[in-house]
């Protein structure tokens, strides 16, 4: 008898439990990408490929079987698909007894997932006299392969960032090309500027060496002048020999004619003393000189 009994009171026990895995159901889980319809998943599960940066349309049909309205939670996630971490989404709704509701959920592939497999899950909770009931719907699984076209773009891409990259190269080349031109166009033009100072400069002196140079020609011009009229002078005047010669016969000359001065004076005074003393001697004799020397009338 007590066997009986708790055969009874385990029984009574265990079908509330039962039955309240079955408050709410899963009637049906549809899964859409970029609008499309999987046919492959069901509310049993499923494997659907999807690609990189595509959208993941998720519908929950649930249907509230107990006899007062609950607030039920619907999670979903997809494991480690966004570096390493899960993509989570929820919805949250009232569903009165004995009515379904349909639940969607977004997901978003990441333009950088990689390519493999990921376990896609669903928790659905509510309220249940006062108590916090749950459970899992898995088994659905998410394929995401590499999106030619995008590949292609990334491709065409890079081979525009490269030509870019190698154009803003060569375009940096010429403007480096170019300021180098400017700044050898600069240096030029100093180096012009230089040029036409020390032109001047050099004019000027080139001036002042023809005017010296005039001046040289002049002075050499008057030296040879000066040296011609010193050798006509030179020419015109005797040599040493002939001025020995001329000064040795001058010498005689002047001898002589002093030495006939001298003689010539010594013989007036002579003929001076001869005729004092004639005219004396005649005086003394008593004849005049006029009566005896002079012609009478």
């Amino acid at each position: 008898m007590n066997k009986k009994y708790l055969v009874i009171l385990t029984f009574l026990l265990i079908m509330p439990l039962a039955f309240a895995e079955e408050v709410v159901k899963v009637d049906n889980i549809n899964v859409y990408v970029e609008s499309t319809n999987q046919g492959s998943v069901d509310k049993e599960g499923g494997k659907f490929k999807v690609t990189q940066g595509e959208s993941i349309e998720i519908t929950l049909n649930l249907k509230n079987n107990w006899n007062q309205s609950l607030d039920v939670k619907v999670e979903g996630w997809i494991d480690d698909i966004d570096n390493g971490g899960d993509l989570n989404t929820d919805k949250t709704k009232e569903i009165i007894h004995g009515d379904d509701k349909t639940f969607t959920l977004y997901f978003f592939v990441p333009d950088d997932a990689r390519e493999r497999v990921y376990d896609m899950e669903f928790r659905i909770s509510y309220d249940y006299n006062s108590t916090s009931k749950s459970y899992l719907v898995d088994d659905f699984f998410v394929d995401v392969e590499e999106d030619g076209e995008k590949k292609q773009q990334e491709l065409e891409l890079f081979d525009s960032f490269t030509n870019m990259t190698n154009t803003c190269f060569a375009m940096s080349q010429t403007a480096n090309n170019c300021l180098t031109k400017i700044g050898e166009e600069d240096n030029c033009k100093d180096e012009l500027s230089t040029c036409k100072e020390e032109r001047g400069t050099y004019n000027t002196e080139k001036t002042n060496c023809q005017q010296t140079l005039t001046d040289c020609q002049s002075e050499r011009d008057s030296c040879r002048s000066e040296k011609n009229n010193i050798e006509i002078d030179r020419n015109n005047r005797l040599t040493r020999n002939q001025c020995n010669n001329l000064t040795a016969s001058e010498i005689d000359i002047k001898v002589k004619a002093a030495e006939e001065s001298t003689r010539n004076f010594f013989l007036m005074i002579l003929g001076g003393i001869g005729i004092a003393a004639f005219l004396y001697f005649k005086k003394n004799k008593g004849v005049t000189v006029d009566d005896k020397y002079y012609f009478k009338k």
